[in-house]
């Protein structure tokens, strides 16, 4: 084990490259779409989780999913981000019961004597 004198060669002590962060303090949005950030977050996560069952895979599902949320991402009235929000919310339901409608399918013909 040889023994130097040279600092150690970590990237640690090295100064970050500024990065922009988003968050509330570095973006000046007003509160009621401080407060709609979340519902967003929500909806999204809900469409990937329900999205996993989805018969053409959840990539699809995902890609989907933002794409219309970079659709409306420049939306600044709360009115319009809830409206954006309860379409997002139907199409879940939706979803749900595509998904459904392919589990049924799925189960009959598993189960359902062929037919002759």
């Amino acid at each position: 084990l040889a023994l130097s004198s040279a600092p150690p060669t970590s990237h640690h002590h090295l100064p970050r490259p500024h990065t922009a962060s988003l968050t509330s303090a570095s973006i000046h949005l007003a509160p009621s779409l401080l407060t709609m950030r979340p519902a967003v977050r929500e909806l999204y996560k809900r469409i990937i989780h329900v999205g996993r069952d989805y018969p053409g895979g959840l990539q699809v599902v995902r890609r989907k999913a933002k794409e219309e949320i970079l659709a409306n991402r420049e939306l600044t009235d709360e009115r319009q981000i809830r409206a954006a929000v309860a379409r997002g919310q139907w199409r879940v339901k939706e979803l749900e019961g595509v998904i459904g409608v392919a589990k049924y399918r799925a189960m009959k013909a598993r189960y359902s004597p062929p037919a002759s």
